[in-house]
């Protein structure tokens, strides 16, 4: 005699709903996942991100089964015409399922014009979900060096300088593809986009403190540049390359790995030890220059990007009912 079918019901909660003690242990496991893991100390992000939440300025939902546990979990918002979904958490395909389709039924995000997704890969079903909402996807590897051997610096590289801000946007819009939906930064690859981007790395403290004393360029003339390394700090003994981009007609010349040689003399005169980069799956010749300087993968990354999907054409696997309070 067959057996009936089991019908699991997943409710996702607005974060704000669940208690502080659980949302407390949710941020523990992620935060020592980046510290253990990836070297990335986010004390202050996550911080910030409860502030966030407390404040309603950041959203979250939390996947709690029928019998109370939770499964998993996620933030979002909508900047600059982008909703943004931060982080993804999940137990089973059904919860991922179950996540992104009540994040996209949130009215609050039917304004934005595009979305962007960055996640760890381990989320059970995350790929098939986000293609399924037409979305384009890429895998990010998170690699990392440990020990930063002092080589000679390559000749015509100079420290990073403040007046390399545009010219080092106007470098990266010529190093990289003019477009990539699933480019979890400048998607569109405009030069406002790019020079945004700069700025934040610079400025901001998203991806790290930056380090202008580990940063350097390679000049082609006057006010521009034919490559740059930008690194910032996400540890006490961690330095992460944030940004290394060489210009097509500069390349197979060494210079990018003279570039990442300096970046290792100068993070190494601050303290670090290690040093991180995250790297496209697609960009194979960066992959394989970091694997020639001793570069090995710990982690991988969800990037994905697109127009927002007005209409899910999504289903839920395994009969799953998905509400939410």
């Amino acid at each position: 005699m067959a057996r009936p079918a089991v019908v699991r019901q997943i409710v996702c909660h607005d974060w704000r709903a669940v208690s502080d003690a659980d949302m407390n242990r949710l941020y523990a496991v992620e935060q020592r996942r980046w510290e253990h893991q990836l070297d990335w100390d986010l004390g202050s992000a996550w911080t910030e991100l409860e502030r966030g939440r407390q404040l309603g300025t950041v959203s979250g939902l939390v996947a709690i089964d029928r019998d109370g546990r939770i499964g998993g979990w996620t933030y979002y918002l909508v900047h600059e015409g982008a909703l943004q979904i931060g982080g993804l958490v999940a137990e089973s395909e059904a919860v991922t399922s179950a996540l992104l389709a009540d994040v996209l039924a949130d009215p609050d995000t039917h304004i934005a014009e595009r979305v962007t997704v960055f996640a760890f890969t381990d989320a059970p079903g995350l790929v098939g979900e986000l293609r399924a909402r037409g979305l384009a996807v890429d895998r990010y590897w998170y690699l990392r060096r440990n020990g930063l051997d002092v080589e000679p610096m390559g000749t015509g590289i100079r420290i990073w300088s403040p007046d390399d801000m545009n010219p080092a946007a106007a470098l990266l819009g010529r190093a990289f593809e003019p477009s990539d939906a699933s480019r979890p930064f400048a998607p569109d690859g405009t030069p406002e986009q790019w020079r945004h981007y700069v700025r934040q790395l610079v400025e901001g403290n998203g991806c790290g403190q930056f380090l202008p004393s580990a940063s350097f360029v390679a000049g082609d003339g006057p006010g521009r540049l034919a490559a740059a390394a930008l690194v910032t700090r996400i540890g006490p003994t961690t330095a992460h390359l944030a940004q290394l981009a060489v210009a097509p007609h500069s390349r197979r010349r060494g210079l990018g790995a003279s570039l990442v040689n300096a970046a290792f003399a100068g993070a190494a005169r601050l303290g670090c030890t290690r040093m991180t980069l995250l790297v496209g799956g697609r960009n194979q010749a960066a992959r394989a220059l970091y694997e020639s300087i001793r570069f090995e993968p710990v982690a991988t990354f969800v990037a994905a990007g697109g127009a927002y999907p007005r209409r899910s054409t999504s289903v839920a696997p395994g009969a799953v009912i998905m509400t939410r309070r």
